[in-house]
């Protein structure tokens, strides 16, 4: 058991550094989107203000023919006794879309000690938001089934998957493929635009 989310997001964030994942340059975790020097550089080319802080847990930046993708992901940790809103995370990715972000995720993590069940009902319940309101969203559900190897197994809406556990970067691969192929609808807009090209320098992204 991690003693809070943040220890969680660090050892994931060690462990994908570890691993050598196709097309990942750069792996940021809790980067401040909205710092002093941020809004001084957006009131310097454009009008208006930032949008509120932002700090995703995990930033992977992919290079994709020759192309960056940026994608938010928002981490929940679940230990016995203290459980999670169905769609907690959902309103800090939705956010993220406004920065500009090709694809943003939800990553919702439980306990070994978690029961199945309870992991399961999370999973159905949070299929049905997204896929009834049709949100752009990547929502993943999984139980650490290996602390020492950092495995993870995988809930769908029809319960536990019978695939083995994976590592992080095998599910970070996941939402890769799956953002490349769902960009963010936002991008379209001329501000989200502007905001993508201060997130790049803020990522230190030339491409």
């Amino acid at each position: 058991m991690y003693e809070n989310e943040n220890k969680l997001v660090d050892n994931i964030w060690e462990v994908i550094l570890g691993e050598e994942i196709s097309t990942l340059v750069d792996l940021h975790k809790r980067k401040n989107l909205a710092t002093s020097k941020d809004k001084a550089l957006w009131s310097k080319w454009w009008r208006g203000e930032l949008p509120p802080q932002f700090e995703p847990d995990l930033i992977p930046v992919f290079k994709w023919l020759e192309k960056a993708i940026l994608i938010g992901i928002e981490v929940k940790y679940a230990r016995p006794g203290y459980s999670l809103r169905i769609c907690e995370g959902f309103e800090q990715a939705m956010s993220y879309t406004l920065m500009g972000f090709d694809g943003v995720a939800v990553w919702q993590i439980f306990d070994t000690e978690v029961e199945d069940f309870v992991v399961e009902s999370y999973a159905k319940a949070l299929h049905a938001v997204k896929t009834g309101f049709d949100l752009p969203i990547f929502s993943l559900v999984t139980k650490i089934e290996d602390p020492e190897e950092m495995t993870f197994s995988f809930f769908e809406e029809y319960g536990k998957s019978t695939t083995k556990p994976h590592r992080p970067g095998y599910y970070l691969i996941w939402i890769r493929n799956t953002v490349k192929n769902n960009r963010n609808p936002l991008l379209s807009e001329k501000k989200i635009q502007n905001r993508r090209k201060l997130l790049k320098n803020n990522l230190n992204v030339i491409v």
